[in-house]
């Protein structure tokens, strides 16, 4: 595959989520090996341009009244990146820049609008916005100094924005540039277009992250800038070159335009499907709504987010009676509350606060009715009396699994991995749960829920529920609580532990359908999930592919 022919056809692959990076990045690392461009041997090479660079350096350090510095060594072929071509020299960022230094240490100022001071913050996506920027006190001597001038370039040099650079063009206001900034003024011999453009290319990180690797905060200095290799192309090259780099970064705007265009149009018609789904009150037109989602399932459900939009509308329709007809022979789930209080709160409950958010929050389907888990079936905290938790002696040669709250929200369904192993000293401190039982976390991770795939101890800050056995299983009580988590979160405080109590669990509505309908929304509830499953690995699977075809494209390209 030609350059051309990739970049005429690259729309194949633009809706990879890297995709247009990626392209940005072959195309400067195109544009610094000199394989972007034509080259013409009438081009003056660039080993004369750096002796006109070299006589304009002394000129500005004599005018500037500044110390020569000493000469930077050679590069080697071994530090060379890559081979150059011919015409074209590396050379070192210090030996074609007439000045590489810090900046002015000063307090930001934003009733002072004499002189501006640039920092790292006022920069964002290569723009300034120069009204913005606040003033400082400064002498006209250290102004001059400080001063900037069209064509500098500025590189963050500590923390999190290390290596960022800003190309000053326009200044429209006069303008010093702070201590966290190293300015680089390059010679008025080279492109500073072409330079601002090698050190936003992938050669120019990789060299910059080698330099400030190691560090516990991380930093450049003036010193390690200097030293960078840069491929040097003669400057009527380093002209063609901006200009076609340009061009294509316009193709890759316009290309992550229409990606972002088409991922809103998909998401506004996944919206629009699920809106009609969860919106639907009579059979037919929740027939048609729930056909429309069928028919175009991998049209509108392609990116991890909406997968989980809908599984959230798979479990909403189940538990509102919407997902499987009902049959008025089923016997009425009233009857069957009847006999779990009898067996479960002979002595009754009083009715939960409202006022907390414990109303009901939507129309039950006939023969279904309210309930809450007490009446259930057994409704309790686990327990960890030993303090502290860790203590070792609890699980020296331990045998009976722990699970934690990490455990819970990890288990999407099942829990089957557990936090460590108690032995008979932690469990005579504790208490077994049979497999089966739901969990639900109260504190650290809210409200998640998954049900025992193993006899397991859980500690009080997780809630065990072991459904009557009647029920048959916890599964749908499970996907209950995957719709009411984020109702439940609401109540608890704003603490930097956040945690709800068994107050607030017990007054829980739960939706209780008739007992056989029950099963059949397990069963269906279960087989769109797994439907879900499918498509999710088929979307990673297809994007796993796409970044496989792409990256290979990008090597061969470079490697040409």
């Amino acid at each position: 595959m030609t350059r051309a022919t990739f970049f005429k056809h690259f729309e194949l692959l633009a809706d990879q989520p890297d995709a247009v990076a990626k392209m940005r990045g072959l195309v400067l690392e195109l544009a610094i090996r000199g394989q972007l461009v034509e080259r013409n041997s009438k081009d003056e090479p660039a080993a004369k341009l750096l002796e006109k660079i070299k006589t304009e350096k002394r000129e500005f350090l004599r005018a500037s009244k500044l110390k020569e510095v000493e000469a930077l060594p050679q590069i080697s072929a071994d530090e060379a990146p890559f081979t150059c071509p011919s015409a074209w020299e590396w050379v070192r960022l210090g030996s074609i820049s007439n000045r590489i230094h810090y900046g002015y240490t000063a307090s930001a100022d934003h009733s002072q609008q004499d002189v501006r001071l640039l920092r790292i913050t006022d920069i964002q996506d290569n723009q300034v916005n120069w009204k913005t920027v606040p003033g400082c006190q400064i002498s006209a001597q250290e102004v001059a100094k400080y001063a900037l001038h069209d064509n500098d370039i500025l590189i963050a040099r500590t923390g999190g924005t290390i290596g960022k650079t800003f190309l000053v063009t326009s200044v429209a206001v006069k303008a010093v540039f702070a201590s966290y900034l190293i300015r680089v003024i390059p010679s008025s011999q080279i492109s500073a277009r072409y330079l601002k453009l090698f050190l936003e290319s992938p050669c120019y990180w990789r060299q910059l992250l080698a330099k400030s690797a190691g560090t516990g905060q991380p930093n450049v200095n003036g010193e390690a800038l200097s030293g960078l290799c840069i491929s040097l192309p003669p400057l009527v090259e380093q002209r063609r070159i901006v200009a076609k780099v340009d061009e294509l970064m316009a193709l890759c705007d316009e290309l992550e335009q229409r990606r972002q265009a088409r991922q809103h149009a998909s998401g506004l018609l996944q919206q629009s499907a699920l809106h009609h789904l969860l919106a639907a009150r009579e059979p037919q037109t929740f027939a048609a709504a729930w056909q429309r989602v069928r028919d175009h399932f991998h049209l509108l459900h392609d990116t991890p987010d909406a997968i989980l939009q809908l599984r959230q509308a798979i479990l909403q329709l189940a538990v509102q009676g919407r997902l499987v007809p009902q049959n008025p022979k089923d016997e009425p789930a009233e009857k069957l509350l009847g006999r779990l209080r009898a067996r479960n709160c002979p002595r009754g409950m009083a009715e939960p606060d409202e006022s907390n958010g414990n109303s009901k929050p939507f129309d039950l389907p006939p023969g279904w009715v309210w309930a809450r888990f007490p009446e259930l079936g057994k409704f309790s905290r686990g327990k960890s009396r030993h303090r502290p938790r860790n203590e070792p002696s609890l699980y020296n040669d331990g045998k009976y699994p722990l699970v934690q709250t990490g455990d819970v929200a990890r288990a999407k369904g099942i829990i089957r991995t557990h936090t460590g192993l108690y032995n008979e000293k932690g469990l005579a401190q504790s208490k077994l749960w049979p497999p089966g039982t739901m969990c639900i976390t109260i504190a650290a991770n809210i409200a998640e829920t998954g049900i025992l795939g193993m006899e397991a101890c859980i500690p009080d800050s997780v809630v065990g529920f072991i459904p009557d056995g009647g029920f048959g299983g916890a599964e749908y009580f499970e996907f209950f609580m995957r719709t009411a988590k984020s109702r439940l979160q609401d109540f608890a405080p704003s603490t930097a532990q956040k945690n709800i109590n068994m107050g607030i669990l017990e007054s829980v509505y739960v939706p209780l359908p008739p007992l056989a309908e029950q099963k059949r929304i397990v069963v269906r509830v279960e087989e769109l999930l797994r439907w879900c499953d499918t498509l999710e690995a088929q979307l990673h699977q297809t994007r796993t592919l796409g970044a496989h075809l792409l990256d290979p494209t990008l090597h061969h390209l470079l490697a040409a």
